[in-house]
């Protein structure tokens, strides 16, 4: 438990002084200082947008105003993502947590982890004693029944034939 401590207060003194934490296979702990944050890369350019407004009167256009026909099915779909945005944004997990939080969640996580591990190796470690404390019982019945056996033999040897069972008596009449 101590070193799950250690782990949370050195998780604490982060959240003061951000730093990148790495966990390496055998769960030692790297702390690399955080490097400057590069602002994201803005957005692409929107595509060109061509003027729905002017009429065409190319082969195959009735020389309607393509804006005209069209302005309802815009409506129509920019309502429709306006929706999807509002259901988007809408979750009951913010996108972005402060480093802080990060950090927080972070030791809680490990605190959580290495006390599940705890429990574990102490089932385990109960589990250990209790078939060991069964192997010593099943021997000392097994030595038991061994000195039994002999002392019985002994006193059938020590008869030779006087008082013995008749049961006993192989291959004598």
């Amino acid at each position: 438990m101590n070193g799950a401590k250690e782990l949370f207060l050195v998780c604490l003194r982060l959240m003061r002084h951000p730093t990148i934490l790495l966990l390496d296979v055998v769960g030692d702990i790297h702390v690399l200082p955080q490097l400057p944050l590069q602002p994201p890369a803005p957005p692409p350019p929107p595509p060109p947008s061509f003027g729905y407004g002017t009429a065409q009167h190319s082969h195959g256009s009735n020389g309607v105003d393509k804006g005209a026909k069209e302005d309802g099915v815009a409506t129509k779909l920019s309502d429709h993502v306006s929706d999807k945005n509002a259901m988007d944004t809408d979750s009951s997990t913010p996108a972005l947590y402060s480093d802080k939080e990060k950090l927080r969640w972070l030791a809680e996580v490990v605190v959580r982890s290495e006390q599940a591990r705890m429990d574990t190796m102490r089932e385990v470690e109960k589990m250990r004693i209790e078939a060991e404390a069964k192997r010593a019982e099943m021997d000392l019945k097994r030595t038991e029944i061994i000195a039994n056996t002999q002392l019985e033999i002994a006193k059938l040897f020590a008869g030779v034939g006087k008082g013995v069972d008749s049961s006993l008596r192989i291959g004598r009449s």
